[in-house]
């Protein structure tokens, strides 16, 4: 059991106290998609079907919403605050825990005959780089264009319940001098990552947490 940088920011919920537990991460990556122009003439007579091509490309990619899954931690986090009135950044969080995502952040060129378009990609636990290349491999087939993964860390999740996510518990109840129904850990799973990816292929269980006091510092004030 490992405790990571991460977590530790509290959200007040009525007259209750959640703090954010890491106890997953998405797998973080980039990809590159390369779209050359067909009817190429020199940088003089350029044709502009590569980069209306990459355009298109890059519209499909905006317009996409991948398929994901409920992880048990996200399945915890949603029975935890069953009912209570969640601040607008933490909707998005929870939508994010639930999806995979492709982002374009970069299109560039030296002219128009080859335009490059740069992705983030962020992908749930139990998605991995062969369920990617399925849909890379759509993209360049329908736009024409060839792609590259620059990198993909994978995923993890580690349990968000019992071992050393109760023992944290119990230690944050005991440090602020509160009971169960005052105060209780809030297992989440970050869009980022941390060096705790580095331990979980050795069989480690991490669990991201740095906790702050409510008045040091709320998740609001945080994003």
């Amino acid at each position: 059991d490992v405790i990571s940088e991460g977590g530790g920011f509290p959200i007040k919920a009525g007259e209750k106290e959640f703090y954010l537990c890491e106890s997953g991460q998405k797998g973080c990556g980039t990809v590159e998609f390369t779209v050359k122009a067909r009817k190429a003439k020199g940088p003089f007579f350029g044709s502009g079907d590569g980069m209306a091509r990459a355009m298109g490309l890059v519209q499909d990619i905006g317009a996409r919403e991948l398929p994901g899954r409920t992880l048990k931690t996200v399945e915890r986090f949603e029975e935890k605050l069953s009912g209570a009135e969640l601040p607008s950044s933490m909707e998005r969080i929870l939508t994010a825990m639930k999806r995979n995502t492709m982002t374009v952040t970069m299109i560039a060129g030296k002219n128009v005959n080859e335009v490059k378009v740069t992705c983030d990609v962020r992908l749930l636990p139990g998605f991995d780089r062969q369920w990617l290349d399925g849909i890379l491999k759509e993209l360049g087939e329908k736009w024409d264009c060839e792609y590259t993964v620059v990198s993909l860390g994978q995923g993890y999740e580690s349990s968000p319940e019992g071992g050393l996510a109760a023992l944290l518990e119990e230690a944050t109840q005991e440090v602020l001098g509160r009971t169960k129904e005052e105060t209780e850990l809030l297992p989440f799973v970050s869009m980022g990552s941390s060096d705790g990816r580095f331990l979980v292929d050795c069989g480690a269980r991490v669990y991201g947490y740095s906790p702050v006091l409510s008045w040091d510092m709320t998740f609001d004030s945080a994003v």
